[in-house]
């Protein structure tokens, strides 16, 4: 393995070759491979491609998800499988990273995966903030499953990562968690406090180099929280009792509004007729 890196280091044009040399390490040693020793040089390997070619495939790093998150689980690759992940980052854009970790974490049987995972989740929020992601997913993902873990360790890397999320997003997160159990919003409450709003004014640490990465993905507002589509409640006899010469009415169509605006978290979607 060592004199494989230094040949790939040593190549010309890594651009050509460097699907076909994933796709052989992903073959050969293989994931299954149990040597740490060999599983490290593997990690470092994929990371040097990733973190040097001018376009990394995303197939590559499809081929890959799986077996560096169970790394990820392992102390003694963690460390390794923890930078691989942030250079598949730095290379596709986190946002192609997090759909794929959601269901791999989720179903997988070593609840370290899910734990750990969502400890590199709180870092690559950190270094790349949330213009790559599609929040709502992320904010369900902590809701549904992370917070619902019966495993403290996860639990608590969901707090960590929600308190994270708040930094960037604001108080307005909240809004998404109503219908948690009420000792873990106390905890969350605490996690905001050590994790204030910062919004625009914080500076992504790292950025993506794909220039088709996920800043586009998913529509949002200013603080990248998701839209809702409202057009469906507005409907024409709430807009005839707006116009009402019953005070009554009008007030009650008023009160409609204001609700189903705070429902939305007033992310509304603007929609185009012309």
């Amino acid at each position: 393995m060592g004199s494989l890196k230094q040949e790939v280091e040593n190549l010309g044009d890594l651009d050509q070759s460097a699907e076909i040399v994933v796709r052989l390490l992903c073959t050969l040693p293989g994931w299954g491979e149990k040597n740490v020793q060999v599983q490290q040089q593997v990690i470092e390997v994929i990371t040097y491609i990733a973190s040097t070619v001018k376009r990394f495939p995303k197939r590559c790093v499809v081929l890959c998800l799986q077996g560096i998150s169970e790394r990820v689980a392992d102390i003694k690759t963690r460390a390794h499988a923890m930078k691989c992940l942030s250079a598949f980052s730095e290379a596709v854009g986190p946002g192609l990273i997090f759909d794929r970790l959601y269901k791999i974490m989720k179903e997988h049987k070593n609840p370290k995966v899910l734990s750990e995972g969502i400890l590199w989740m709180v870092s690559a929020v950190e270094d790349f903030g949330v213009s790559h992601l599609k929040l709502k997913d992320l904010i369900d993902f902590c809701k549904d499953i992370g917070l619902q873990s019966s495993v403290a360790a996860t639990r608590n890397s969901t707090i960590k990562l929600i308190g994270v999320l708040h930094k960037f997003v604001g108080p307005d997160i909240k809004g998404f968690l109503t219908d948690v159990k009420p000792a873990l919003l106390s905890v969350l409450d605490a996690e905001y406090e050590k994790n204030p709003f910062e919004g625009a004014a914080v500076a992504p640490k790292k950025t993506v180099r794909a220039s088709d990465s996920a800043s586009s993905i998913g529509a949002g507002g200013a603080d990248g929280l998701p839209w809702e589509d409202i057009s469906a409640k507005i409907t024409p006899n709430l807009l005839k009792n707006l116009g009402s010469r019953d005070w009554k009415v009008r007030l009650e169509s008023i009160d409609m509004v204001n609700k189903i605006m705070e429902e939305s978290h007033k992310g509304i979607q603007p929609s185009r007729h012309w």
